[in-house]
Formats: structure tokens, C-alpha cells, sequence
């Protein structure tokens, strides 16, 4: 399946002061919606009547109560013959799962709404289907309806939004009652020490996370590589941008601040390693995201 179309960040509303957005209650009817692609996270709960999801090579019937997960560059369509309710709800990986220690213990969690931020290839192709079932999927509806009225509050709280997304995602956690991800237990507690060294700023050292393992520390490299397609230093330089953005998201830290917080030389080798993972600068993604520049102060 190849996108006819991509919507950008801009045209759901993301932006610094929306992380989250949503779409009130959308109803589509007898109509198909081509394949496109997105440059965010997308979650949509199915409230009403029914349709065909299609992605790749897949094709399955929703229903109410169902939640679809799509990932940034991920191609899918929609089919409806007769009517189909839903809420868009959309959302940026990199502010949602800033810290993901927050979600260590729950890692499903994590694969099935911000895959894309620790794994890369097939092997790590976040769920696209959720069957929520009631009464999970009430209370999903529930949020997404306070969601609605939070994006649409002249003042944004970044606290609300998150603690009710993260009620959503906690509902799909329940619903599915998923205890076990199928990963390696070496190659989670590896992403857990990077974790906790990127968020603590301090010097990474692919050999420490041996120490934590029973495995070789070559060996522990291989696995780590099939895992997640990235060598150990590789995926710490990538998670370690993905936290810069949330971090750049917030006007009054200058980049020289977020750069220096996370351990980076200088603003000339944060910017390096930025561009490499976002195609952009530093200062290019805070003005894509709807921050200005503090008139003539470095940013």
C-alpha cells in the first residue's frame, strides 16, 4: 500500500502548547478514506457502526469498541459501507514517553503506543488492532470526550492532557491484560540503564550495561542489535535526542541548556546528533512546533 497523501503535525494541531490533540466525535459514512500516512502518533476508538482497517498487506473488520495504533510513516485506509463514529486522538511519542521509567513496569505499554521510540524493524511494529470490549471502552470514550474539551480550553495543562491520555492507555493495558511482551528480559534491563543514564545526564558506556546482565557483554550486544536493530551506543544517541525534544519543547530552557542537561560537548555537537535523528535543527523543531526565538537571546 503506498500514500496517496501525508497530514502534517500542523494540520491536527500539534504543536509546544498541544502535545495532544484530538478531533471531536468524527461520524464517516459510505465513504473510503485513501491511504495516507502522518508525521505523529494517531489513536482512533471506534464508537459507533462499523468498517475495514487496512494496513500493508492486512485487512480486518472494527468495530466499536476498538483502538487503532498507527505510528509516524505507517500507510493505512479506511473502508465504510454505512456509518462509522470515532475520535482521532493524536499525539507526540517523544513528549508522551519522555521518561519511560514512568512506564518500566508495564513495557506493553510502551510497544503498543511508542514502539517506534525503542524499536525499529518489523520485529517491532507496534499493535495496530486493540478489541477493548466494556466496560474499558466506555471509560476510553469517557476520556476522549474530556480530552475534547481540554484541547478546546483557552488555558492547555500540560498535566491534564497527559494524565488522561495516560488513562487510555492504561484502559488498553487492562483490557488486554498483556503480562508479557516476548522480549528479551537482557535487552529490557539494557534499555532501562540507558534510560536512567540519559535522564541523570551522565557519560554512557556501552560496557556497563554487562553488569546488569548474566550474559557476555558481546553477546549482549548481539542480542540487543536483533532486538532493536541499534547497537547499544547507537540507541542511546536516538533515545537520548528523543528526550532533547521534549525537553525543546519547553520555551524557557535555552537550547545551550537542554544541550548541556543531557551531556553533549556543545550546542554544535547537540545539533549534529539532532539533525541526524530529525532531518532538522534544534531550533528548526522548536520552530515547527510554535516556539519563537526570545527576541535576539540564544535558543
Amino acid at each position: 500500500m503506498k500514500a496517496t497523501y501525508t497530514i502534517s503535525q500542523q494540520d491536527v494541531g500539534i504543536s509546544a502548547r498541544h502535545p495532544i490533540s484530538i478531533w471531536p466525535l468524527l461520524r464517516l459514512q459510505n465513504e473510503t478514506v485513501a491511504p495516507h500516512d502522518h508525521a505523529y502518533h494517531e489513536i482512533c476508538l471506534v464508537v459507533r457502526g462499523s468498517g475495514w482497517h487496512l494496513t500493508g498487506d492486512r485487512r480486518e473488520k472494527i468495530d466499536p469498541g476498538d483502538l487503532l495504533v498507527s505510528s509516524p510513516g505507517q500507510v493505512h485506509s479506511v473502508e465504510v459501507s454505512g456509518h462509522l463514529d470515532l475520535f482521532n486522538l493524536f499525539y507526540l511519542a517523544e513528549w508522551v514517553f519522555h521518561d519511560l521509567q514512568d512506564y518500566w513496569e508495564h513495557p506493553q505499554l510502551c510497544m503498543i503506543f511508542g514502539a517506534s521510540l525503542l524499536y525499529k524493524g518489523q520485529a517491532a511494529e507496534p499493535v495496530g488492532h486493540l478489541k477493548l470490549g466494556d466496560p474499558f471502552a466506555a471509560a476510553a470514550w469517557r476520556e476522549c470526550e474530556d480530552l475534547v474539551a481540554a484541547v478546546r480550553n483557552p488555558v492547555v495543562s500540560h498535566l491534564y492532557l497527559r494524565a488522561t491520555f495516560e488513562k487510555i492507555v492504561a484502559l488498553a493495558g487492562t483490557a488486554m491484560e498483556l503480562h508479557a511482551d516476548g522480549r528479551r528480559p537482557e535487552v529490557w534491563r539494557a534499555l532501562h540503564r540507558i534510560e536512567a543514564v540519559i535522564q541523570s545526564g551522565e557519560p554512557f558506556c556501552p560496557k556497563v550495561l554487562a553488569r546488569d546482565s548474566s550474559v557476555h557483554a558481546a553477546h549482549l550486544a548481539r542480542i540487543f542489535v536483533q532486538e532493536t536493530g541499534k547497537s547499544p551506543m547507537e540507541f542511546y544517541q536516538q533515545r537520548r535526542a528523543q528526550v532533547a525534544c521534549v525537553r525543546l519543547l519547553n520555551p524557557l530552557r535555552s537550547i545551550t541548556d537542554v544541550a548541556m542537561e543531557l551531556g553533549y560537548s556543545d550546542t554544535a555537537h547537540f545539533s549534529r546528533v539532532f539533525r541526524r535523528y530529525y532531518m532538522m535543527s534544534p531550533r528548526d523543531f522548536r520552530a515547527r512546533h510554535g516556539i519563537k526565538p526570545a527576541g535576539g537571546s540564544p535558543q
